[in-house]
């Protein structure tokens, strides 16, 4: 089972229970093992989000969503099932929900689905990547979304 531990506000647009019925959605499809997945989660400013890409990935500009999977200490093991954390700008989030005429909460639904399939191991950065983790993310949003 994935647990979003969300250590900042939800946006309005979302609420917990949204968030543990995600959770439940995603752990069907890849949670790997019984063992329950923790997920760290901050929504930032865009100043933020900067900052974060800027460090992390050196890119000077906000985006939308970044993770950082758990990478234990020398000798330790991985710990209460943590699997990372996922920063979410929400700001970001809503100028591209307005781009797309979708609403904030479908994007956000789809920012959490993006970032945990990174954390499960998942990536885009080749064209048949890209093609395998979207459409798997598209499928996990359609079938979130029916049941939020």
């Amino acid at each position: 089972m994935i647990r979003f531990d969300c250590i900042t506000p939800v946006p309005n647009a979302l609420n917990r229970q949204d968030l543990a019925r995600l959770g439940r959605v995603l752990s069907k499809v890849v949670c790997c093992g019984r063992q329950a997945k923790t997920i760290g989660v901050r929504f930032v400013s865009l100043q933020e989000m900067r900052g974060l890409n800027r460090a992390f990935r050196d890119k000077d500009k906000p985006t939308d969503v970044l993770s950082f999977p758990f990478i234990p200490l020398v000798g330790e093991n991985e710990k209460d099932g943590q699997a990372g954390d996922l920063a979410i700008c929400e700001a970001f989030a809503a100028v591209e929900a307005k781009r797309r005429s979708i609403g904030l909460r479908e994007e956000l639904i789809r920012l959490f689905v993006h970032g945990t399939l990174h954390l499960m191991g998942y990536d885009h950065e080749t064209v048949k990547e890209e093609e395998e983790m979207f459409a798997l993310q598209e499928d996990l949003v359609a079938k979130c979304l029916p049941e939020l």
